[in-house]
């Protein structure tokens, strides 16, 4: 009913019979118990017609609201039509163990220009606590023409200390852990093993100096935090 207001040419400003502000319909709301199974048939009624119409990407932001995703689509058991989503995007498969292929974590290092860090298993108040971190191959002082190595430290803090060249922090209770330098390296990846145990719960920074204990480069914010329990 509401797709026989749309007439050739014309756009969802045109349609008048729906309750939605400006005469525009609204869209299904399947979250609204008190809508019951009516809404639900509607909209069940009315998705696979809009897919069909081959709407604009204007006309859906028109009908939707910006923002939106084939959630909507998908709860009613329908195909989300193209239009919903940014064009170009990949949806990945279940089986696949990284995806899109560049992201596999064996080969982030060589595509990502800047750093990673694994948030799981979260890190807990306590000594010998092992943040994963990994450098983009690309990353590198311009100044020391250094990147990241077992030479570079490292550790977490409420805030980052941006004046200190010598790669030495000692913990503050609350505030920070002591700095430790990275390990490892297989494919970029490092580990820093911190005592946390001084510190709160809750979101911590990941402050790194990449030339440790050489005096060029400062210790900085990777723009990075993990959140202790």
């Amino acid at each position: 009913q509401v797709l026989s207001q749309l007439a050739p040419g014309g756009s969802p400003d045109d349609m008048t019979s729906a309750s939605g502000p400006s005469g525009r319909p609204r869209a299904p709301a399947f979250s609204r118990a008190s809508s019951g199974a009516s809404v639900l048939r509607r909209a069940v009624l009315l998705l696979p017609a809009l897919g069909a119409a081959g709407l604009t990407s204007s006309q859906v932001a028109a009908l939707y609201g910006k923002g939106q995703s084939c959630v909507q689509w998908a709860k009613a058991g329908l195909n989300c039509p193209p239009e919903v989503d940014a064009s170009g995007i990949h949806i990945c498969p279940a089986s696949d163990v990284a995806c899109p292929t560049l992201q596999d974590p064996t080969t982030a290092h060589l595509t990502q220009r800047g750093f990673a860090v694994s948030t799981w298993p979260r890190l807990t108040r306590a000594a010998s606590q092992t943040v994963q971190l990994t450098c983009g191959a690309g990353v590198s002082d311009p100044y020391a023409n250094v990147g990241c190595s077992t030479s570079s430290r490292a550790y977490l803090a409420i805030a980052c200390v941006d004046s200190v060249f010598n790669g030495v922090n000692l913990a503050v209770a609350g505030q920070s852990t002591s700095a430790a330098a990275l390990t490892g390296g297989t494919n970029n990846k490092f580990n820093i093993v911190l005592n946390t145990a001084g510190l709160s719960a809750g979101l911590h920074r990941i402050c790194l100096d990449l030339d440790g204990f050489a005096t060029k480069v400062k210790y900085g914010d990777v723009g990075l935090t993990l959140d202790l329990i």
